[in-house]
């Protein structure tokens, strides 16, 4: 019994040191080439995000409503934002949890969506790719993208297109929209009625109904073209409105349908069976439509919130008040009245101040709303020994490091990428 007991407990032994061994090799392989392993500290890797890299990555499927961020190069990925200009630190986490200028980014991808197409509206789809094509030159040839300043350019011309730019960020933050949790692809509804149409078309020729089926060419033509030709931001919201009178009565009429039981001979054959069979999917498919279309949509209607821009910091972050729907669905406000936005940051506590209070940015085409790191996120970094992608934006500095320097100013706001009037003197 000894002898067996003392087996038991070396092959333990065995199986720990194993155990050990392979998450030393698997944190190993996680870290990037070339560092040292260095236990207890976070791996920083700073990366740069191309000039508008990610105009044109978020489309809008035009039959199922849903908003998706494309696909981007693996090396692009990041999951920490840094407001403060620096080098890569290494850090462990309990110094990292008492650094206020990092954030954790989340898209506002529905949102990016409205923006990109207000750069892009009034545009040919050929201006579009000749600009992308400029854009992608300029970057090669080692000088500034979409807003920043080219060699080429006066100081007036910049001023035009800074200037132009800031409008249509303000602009798309204060459009009514809907922003769903991140990472949920939400359509609240707003999908295109043309989907169960398809079904339907084959389905209301077992009613023999003449007018049904007329009602329904028609339906189908007409709210196909509408997902064609509306599927931009200031029309998808009324896709729905220009067929819901075709949809209303033929919900009537398949209900007066069935109002009407006598006219059912079921002992004539399998004709009446099929025809009641065809009558009620039909009012199925309509009626759920109703119920999960237009009552979704006008939920959604009522759900949507916008941003007024508080106070504009430099490099094209934004300290931003909410102003919710008539219905608030849920979001990211339970994580912010953990953390709370740093004073640092905002350059006044927004706690005692009336209202939601929202940091956001705009990183090369993409929206992002900026949540503080907490002290869990550090810890997971750090005990998987996974590299921390990091972009730093540059807001803050030695000179200015906090957002008092910065003026609250909600007539004259400052210029994208161009010095901000400090409301004192930088402090060190």
């Amino acid at each position: 019994g000894e002898v067996m007991g003392t087996l038991h407990e070396r092959g333990r032994r065995i199986s720990q040191l194993k155990n050990t061994i392979d998450e030393h090799e698997l944190a190993k392989a996680r870290r990037p080439a070339g560092i040292p392993f260095a236990p207890g500290q976070v791996w920083m890797d700073y990366i740069d995000i191309p000039p508008m890299y990610f105009l044109g990555k978020v489309v809008r499927d035009m039959f199922t409503g849903t908003i998706d961020l494309e696909a981007c190069d693996e090396e692009y990925n990041f999951t920490v934002i840094d407001l403060f200009a620096r080098s890569a630190p290494r850090k462990s986490a309990d110094e990292l949890r008492r650094d206020k200028y990092y954030f954790r980014p989340f898209a506002m991808v529905p949102r990016t969506w409205v923006y990109q197409q207000m750069v892009n509206e009034g545009r040919s789809p050929e201006s579009i790719e000749q600009d992308s094509i400029e854009r992608r030159n300029r970057q090669l040839a080692g000088q500034a993208g979409w807003g920043s300043q080219a060699i080429t350019e006066d100081k007036q011309t910049i001023h035009k297109r800074l200037k132009r730019q800031g409008e249509i960020i303000i602009r798309a933050l204060s459009h009514k929209c809907v922003d769903p949790l991140p990472g949920k692809s939400l359509s609240l509804g707003r999908y295109s009625p043309f989907l169960p149409v398809i079904f339907l078309a084959f389905v209301i020729q077992a009613t023999r109904s003449w007018l049904l089926i007329i009602l329904t060419l028609v339906y189908f033509f007409l709210t196909r073209t509408a997902a064609m030709n509306m599927n931009n931001y200031w029309l998808f919201k009324f896709e729905r409105v220009v067929s819901a009178p075709l949809r209303v009565i033929m919900l009537v009429l398949l209900l007066a349908m069935f109002t009407q039981v006598q006219k059912f001979d079921f002992s004539a054959g399998a004709g009446s069976v099929v025809e009641l069979l065809g009558g009620l999917t039909s009012l199925s498919l309509v009626g759920t439509d109703v119920i999960f279309g237009d009552l979704l949509a006008c939920i959604a209607y009522l759900s949507e919130c916008s941003f007024v821009v508080v106070k504009c910091l430099p490099n094209r972050v934004y300290l931003c008040k909410k102003k919710a729907g008539k219905l608030a669905l849920p979001g990211l406000s339970e994580r912010y009245a953990e953390a709370g936005l740093p004073v640092e940051v905002t350059g006044f506590d927004c706690k005692t101040e009336n209202g939601e209070y929202v940091l956001i940015c705009e990183l090369q085409g993409l929206f992002f709303q900026l949540v503080p790191m907490k002290y869990s996120d550090w810890v997971k970094f750090e005990r998987a020994q996974e590299k921390a992608s990091v972009v730093s934006l540059g807001t803050f500095d030695a000179v200015a490091p906090t957002g008092d320097n910065y003026c609250v100013d909600s007539d004259v706001l400052p210029m994208i990428a161009e010095p901000v009037k400090r409301s004192k003197p930088g402090r060190t």
